[in-house]
């Protein structure tokens, strides 16, 4: 070894790793105890690596899917996503927004999303 940084690097990569097993390992068995309650809506809390919770993946993957120009409706969400309440819908829709995702596109009821 000529260089005092390699052992640096080295531990540095060594705890990545562990806190990436670790965050996978919690997010996987919070999944999995989800399917165990009965149909019940995942912990919308849980979020990945992208710092959204599965409810706002759900949201954008939906919007994302719908073909028209004007958008996918509130409503139509809502629809897809049985068992969600309209208000956290909106409530998700907004933060999709706000974080450039989502855009309104006819009026405040209609989104499209903003990459494919």
């Amino acid at each position: 070894m000529t260089d005092l940084n390699e052992i640096s690097q080295h531990i540095l990569e060594v705890i990545y790793a562990r806190m990436l097993h670790l965050k996978t390992t919690t997010a996987s068995n919070s999944i999995s105890s989800s399917f165990k309650s009965g149909g019940k809506p995942m912990d919308s809390q849980l979020t990945n690596m992208g710092g959204m919770n599965v409810l706002q993946n759900q949201i954008i993957n939906v919007v994302r899917a719908y073909p028209g120009e004007r958008g996918i409706s509130v409503a139509q969400i809502c629809d897809k996503l049985r068992g969600v309440s309209e208000r956290q819908i909106r409530d998700d829709l907004d933060f999709l927004s706000a974080e450039g995702h989502v855009y309104s596109t006819v009026d405040d009821d209609h989104f499209r999303a903003t990459e494919l």
